[in-house]
């Protein structure tokens, strides 16, 4: 995404993404790279960051909206439920949380593992302005992004399938963390192609 927003050159990606000696790691560093402000990789604490950041800009009367990204295995952490507490107890009106519901985390199905339920039910149920929607409908997605949170924090439930339109990778677990090899890719184009 910060490449393709002019953050640095997208060929970048190619040669220094996760490659030893670079500084485009899987879990980026602050100062990595234009764009990256804070260090990542620990589940459970993106949420509570761009909720104090929501509560940074509204105690300083300033405008625009701070967007979060969660997966769903994420949510099994108690500080995401923390983070969705704060958030409506400071009523953070500009803090949108987008979560991808493919219901598939690192080592196994969610229902496996700690299966959440309705997460856009308890989300309403906790007080926030949630919707549920394909995240693979652009155009649900951008009607879910225009809605007006009024004064409630929002959320975006996008119930999508991991690896979607790829026989090799669609739903399967092996590829959260596996690279695909040369054939792989080339089999992924094809199949996207005559999709």
């Amino acid at each position: 995404a910060l490449a393709e927003a002019g953050a640095f050159d997208r060929e970048r990606l190619f040669k220094e993404f996760n490659v030893s000696g670079f500084h485009m790691g899987v879990h980026p560093k602050r100062g990595s790279l234009p764009g990256i402000r804070t260090s990542t990789g620990s589940l459970g604490h993106g949420l509570g960051l761009a909720a104090g950041a929501a509560l940074a800009k509204k105690a300083n009367n300033k405008s625009g909206r701070v967007y979060v990204i969660l997966g769903d295995g994420e949510c099994n952490e108690g500080s995401v439920w923390e983070g969705f507490l704060f958030a409506h107890r400071f009523g953070l009106g500009n803090l949108t949380a987008v979560i991808d519901r493919n219901r598939l985390q690192s080592y196994a199905h969610d229902d496996k593992v700690l299966d959440m339920g309705d997460l856009n039910e308890k989300l309403l149920a906790m007080g926030w302005d949630s919707v549920s929607v394909d995240g693979h409908d652009h155009a649900a997605l951008w009607e879910a992004f225009a809605r007006a949170a009024q004064g409630r924090p929002m959320a975006i439930v996008a119930n999508t399938v991991k690896g979607k339109g790829v026989s090799l990778f669609e739903d399967k677990v092996l590829w959260h963390y596996k690279w695909p090899e040369d054939e792989h890719y080339e089999q992924a184009l094809k199949e996207l192609e005559q999709a």
